[in-house]
């Protein structure tokens, strides 16, 4: 029976562990490396903190999941100019709440304008409308014969606040670089060497100093390009040092130390 690569205890059920995580479109999958204990525990703590970090960048490229669902919808932003958004993959921006204004002209008329992000906002914005004009008496239906369905800009800007890092962030990574060499040598995997990484991304024990390897000079690290923006984890050795590399949508590269002391097989490992 296999040993899950993080506890070590053998593996009574194992649903299928994405090397790299599911959300960025990875579809290689190895049901002998973690439990399913930790798989759940993964998936509501580490995996998390990773995919919310990369919601941004894997919006803006639509990137879709190992599943084949759509990237993420970034939801309830402000523009500088007050409309409240949702931006569909592609940066796409979508009015989340209807914008209704009436202007009084000088004839006694009144002028009235409904923004709606979808269809379904109707009611909410014909709502909206009766807050600011009591008596009136037109319904749904009609209004729905007299809209017409256009495309505009947003009247200001979207600011998005992209950051990468804490010990969740990293442990997310770090845990794919481990998986890796467990799905292609779990005995190596099984090395004392390797009870750092284990613990730190079991149970977030040490820090990610410890093992995140950051570049210190503008030249990009040594590793193949599979395309422009795909993603791709990498397990080398070196002497006694096995290193990983994580790269996202082709250019974000994190570099990592899983061991300082190891002594097996030299290993060149690329996904």
């Amino acid at each position: 029976m296999p040993h899950c690569i993080y506890s070590q205890n053998e593996i009574a059920e194992s649903d299928a562990e994405h090397v790299l995580q599911n959300f960025l479109g990875a579809r290689w999958t190895s049901h002998e490396i973690v439990c399913n204990e930790l798989q759940a525990d993964f998936g509501e703590t580490i995996d998390v903190a990773l995919e919310r970090s990369l919601q941004p960048i894997r919006n803006l490229f639509g990137t879709r999941g190992g599943r084949g669902g759509a990237g993420p919808i970034l939801r309830n932003l402000e523009a500088s100019s007050g409309e409240i958004l949702d931006l569909e993959p592609g940066l796409q921006p979508r009015l989340r709440q209807p914008i209704v204004t009436v202007t009084n002209l000088p004839d006694g008329r009144r002028l009235v304008r409904m923004q709606l992000g979808v269809l379904g906002h109707l009611g909410w914005a014909l709502n909206m409308l009766r807050d600011q004009i009591p008596e009136l008496t037109v319904d749904e239906n009609s209004l729905r014969t007299l809209g017409r369905s256009v495309e505009s800009y947003i009247q200001g800007t979207v600011q998005l606040d992209v950051g990468f890092g804490g010990d969740d962030y990293f442990r997310g990574m770090l845990k794919s670089c481990f998986n890796l060499l467990g799905a292609v040598n779990p005995d190596a995997a099984q090395l004392p060497c390797f009870n750092g990484v284990r613990e730190f991304v079991r149970e977030g024990v040490g820090q990610s100093q410890s093992f995140v390897r950051w570049i210190t000079n503008a030249d990009p690290l040594p590793v193949p390009r599979l395309g422009p923006i795909d993603q791709a984890v990498f397990v080398t050795t070196r002497n006694t040092s096995i290193e990983g590399v994580i790269q996202f949508f082709g250019d974000i590269v994190h570099a990592f130390q899983l061991s300082d002391s190891y002594d097996g097989d030299l290993l060149r490992i690329c996904r």
